[in-house]
């Protein structure tokens, strides 16, 4: 497990916070955070140091994949 800073807009007006959190498994394209995020923050996924805390941000919500493995790579049907 690694710890690894975050940064997401953590609070209701947006403003840029940095978080330390434990990180878990990581695939290709998901990051299991074990620790230092609560569910439903918003988190920045790319281009973090662009960014700097107290900065206000407007979050976009992008899909993000549920599984990181494909049925290809699984070789399994499901």
């Amino acid at each position: 497990m690694r710890d690894q800073a975050v940064h997401n807009s953590g609070d209701s007006g947006g403003h840029v916070q940095e978080r330390n959190v434990a990180l878990g498994m990581q695939g290709t394209t998901l990051v299991e955070v074990k620790s230092g995020l609560n569910e439903g923050d918003k988190v920045i996924t790319g281009g973090q140091s662009n960014y700097q805390p107290g900065e206000v941000v407007r979050p976009r919500l992008e899909d993000l994949p549920t599984a990181d493995v494909s049925q290809e790579q699984s070789g399994g049907d499901k």
